[in-house]
């Protein structure tokens, strides 16, 4: 990441797009963890959070970025998005953990590899 802000906003553009994976990966893991750990009757108004937070950041994450970019730094929505993401990933480590319901079952290779190809399978059909 420390390369995407030494460079001009061709690097912005990239960058974003990697934190646009990272970003589906925790919207994915806090709805997982909702369903996971949440007791019936609290999940929907846990997931209505998560939409909401989500709904609050489209709106406010591009007016955001658009004033760093006017008034400060474009390098700027890097850097806010440092302590928030370090301090979520520390709450995750150190006090979630799976219920012993919860059996994980590791993937393996040939599944892991026709599952991306089914995805590139899908883009080219939308193409």
């Amino acid at each position: 990441m420390w390369r995407f802000i030494k460079l001009n906003s061709n690097a912005l553009i990239v960058g974003r797009a990697i934190f646009g994976v990272g970003g589906a990966g925790i919207a994915t893991s806090g709805t997982t963890i909702v369903v996971l750990c949440a007791e019936s009757r609290k999940r929907p108004t846990l997931m209505g959070s998560i939409g909401t937070t989500y709904a609050v950041a489209a709106v406010g994450g591009p007016l955001l970025g658009g004033a760093f970019s006017d008034k400060v730094t474009w390098r700027w929505c890097f850097y806010v998005n440092l302590p928030i993401g370090g301090v979520a990933v520390v709450i995750i480590l150190f006090f979630f953990h799976l219920p012993s319901a919860v059996k994980v079952r590791e993937a393996t290779w040939k599944e892991i590899t026709q599952g991306l190809t089914e995805c590139v399978r899908a883009y080219r059909r939308r193409s």
